[in-house]
């Protein structure tokens, strides 16, 4: 992700409007985030959207040595519980990083919630 003081709506309204661009355009918009997020040193992949889900019509990439999850971040207001997250992981539970985040005391952030009882 590439992270910006402003944002190039020019771009992306000319992409709206015309209902085109070069893939470069779309990924340059889709990739690229107002810099107070720099701190989230977000990675995005794109995958081809060839395969799909039969049953749920959902495009997905398998996890494997080219996309490999390494981190679960639970939102400060989801009600997601421990179990349900490491039932999802399966064979990763333990191997990926998995917090709870919650909303700072004294600033506008996001952090990690420290203490675990708070979280089931």
């Amino acid at each position: 992700v590439q992270y910006r003081d402003l944002r190039s709506s020019k771009e992306a309204n000319r992409i709206i409007a015309n209902q085109h661009g070069t893939l470069g355009d779309i990924r340059k918009v889709l990739s690229t985030k107002y810099k107070h997020w720099q701190y989230e040193q977000e990675y995005r992949v794109y995958v081809d959207l060839l395969d799909i889900d039969p049953v749920t019509k959902l495009h997905f990439t398998e996890f494997g040595p080219k996309v490999i999850l390494r981190e679960v971040i639970i939102g400060a207001k989801s009600n997601v519980e421990r179990l349900q997250v490491a039932a999802v992981l399966r064979e990763l539970d333990g191997k990926v990083d998995v917090r709870n985040a919650r909303l700072g005391f004294k600033k506008y952030e996001v952090v990690t919630q420290q203490d675990q009882s708070l979280w089931k």
